[in-house]
Parts: C-alpha cells; structure tokens; sequence
C-alpha cells in the first residue's frame, strides 16, 4: 500500500480548477495559487486572463470594449464564459491552453500582415514612382509685410508631370540653418488647388503660414540662414482619392508588427519546451 501510495504521489499534479459557480472558482483559483512558485502564479494568472477574452478579437473594438468591461463587472458571467475551457484543469494545463491559443492566434495575425504587405507593397512602388514625377523646386522661406503685418511665406514651383489631375498635396518641411542639429521648424502641412494643377502645368505658390503655428515663430524671422527643404509625400486627385492610401503609409508598421509577433512567438515557444 505504501507502494503504491508514493507512487501516485509522483504523478499529482496538484489542485484542479473548480468553475461550478463564482464563488467555488475565485476559492478554487485562490487555493490553486497558494500552491504555485510566484513566477508560475503569475503565469497561471495571465492564462486565466488571455482564456477569459478568447474570443474578444472577433468582435469589433467598440463591441469587445464593451463586452470587456461587462465581463469585469460580472464575475459569474466570467466563469460561465470560462467554464467550458478550464473546468477540471490543472494550472499547468490551463497555462498551456492559453499558451496555444496564443500561437494560435499569432499565427493567424502574422498570415494577415503578410498578406497585407503583400498586397500594397507593389501599389506602393508603383504609387511612389509616380509621386516623383510632381517636381518641387526653388522652395524659400521668408517674411513679407503685408501693410498690416509680417507674415511667413513659403514659397515654391510645383509641376505636374503626373498623367492625374492634382486636387491637393501634402508636403512635408524642414526649416534648418547650415551647422544646427535641430530645425527651426518641421511638420506637414496641405494645400487645395482652386481649380486643380492639370497634367503639365506649373504653378508658383507663396503659401501664408498659419499665424499661430510653429511655421510663424518670431524667432524664425532673424533666421536668414535657414534652408527651406520641402518634401511631397501625398496627393489627392480630382475624385479627392488619395494617391497614396492608409494601407501603404502603415507598411513600415506592419513590418514592425511582424518583428514583434515573431519574437512573441518565439519567447512563448521557449517556455512551452
């Protein structure tokens, strides 16, 4: 007997999760943790957590927000939800189911990145090659009074050389003197051609700054140094479409996405062997 007592002491896997009801699952968890090294009480949490809103990336985010925090304000509605998937568990298997669905969806998210950047990174080239036909040229930076007061101008020669007709473009500058590490001003800003800039046309453009923005700083006006750089990142054309969408602007970040999901997936591997 005392065999085969210490023999099926070898195989315990310690307490079992209970989720009958609320009250027998937080003392069931409770008891569960009390037996776990703090690092694995930690780990058993998460799982618990990552369980609980399975299913929440199915939803929209504003209807997954809401289901969220109904859930949180409702513990019996928590285990009910909860009941099916770690009822009679062990922490260790809890742990591991949570650690599954993780990769699970991991992988899931990594196939639509994927496909998402395989899908614009050619539309971006194409749309890139065609931005660079819109040329920008002889752009300056300075102040004119205007018999009230003193403004900034931008100014700069824009030509056409796209087969699309322009309706707006979006330019980014950089206001820098020769020898500073930092700009006197940097940012984007848009302008709305009355009529639209057809293919093969040019229009000069002295552009107004906004009295209030950082393109209007007093300090910019004895900065006669300063170097006006500009840079065409977007156009709208007549439909007022977007030659470059979202999509294309975000690829970086979904290669970022990438990079951090595989480290994910790698860390939670690790762990599992």
């Amino acid at each position: 007997m005392a065999a085969t007592l210490g023999l099926s002491g070898c195989f315990d896997q310690g307490s079992t999760l209970d989720a009958s009801d609320g009250a027998s699952f937080r003392n069931s968890v409770a008891q569960m943790r009390g037996e776990l090294s703090p690092l694995r009480a930690e780990a058993f949490g998460d799982a618990l957590f990552t369980l609980s809103f399975q299913d929440s990336g199915t939803f929209p985010a504003a209807e997954r927000d809401a289901s969220l925090s109904a859930l949180a304000r409702d513990p019996d509605a928590l285990v009910a939800k909860l009941r099916r998937r770690v009822d009679g568990l062990t922490a260790d298997e809890i742990i591991s189911a949570a650690r599954t669905y993780k990769l699970t969806s991991i992988e899931g998210e990594l196939t639509r990145l994927n496909g998402e950047i395989e899908r614009w990174a050619g539309y971006a080239v194409a749309a890139n090659m065609l931005l660079r036909t819109i040329a920008i040229s002889t752009p300056r930076y300075y102040w004119r009074d205007n018999g009230l007061k003193e403004r900034a101008v931008i100014e700069f020669t824009i030509v056409n050389n796209s087969p699309i007709a322009l309706k707006r473009i979006n330019l980014l500058g950089n206001l820098q003197s020769p020898g500073r590490e930092i700009p006197w001003a940097h940012g984007t800003f848009s302008y709305t051609f009355p009529g639209g800039l057809e293919p093969g046309e040019s229009q000069q453009l002295k552009l107004l700054a906004n009295t209030f923005g950082a393109w209007s700083q007093d300090a910019l006006r004895d900065a006669t140094d300063a170097e006006l750089d500009l840079t065409l990142v977007n156009v709208r054309d007549s439909h007022d479409t977007p030659l470059i969408p979202t999509e294309v602007e975000r690829l970086d970040e979904m290669r970022g996405l990438i990079g951090n999901l595989k480290a994910e997936r790698e860390a939670i591997l690790t762990a599992m062997h």
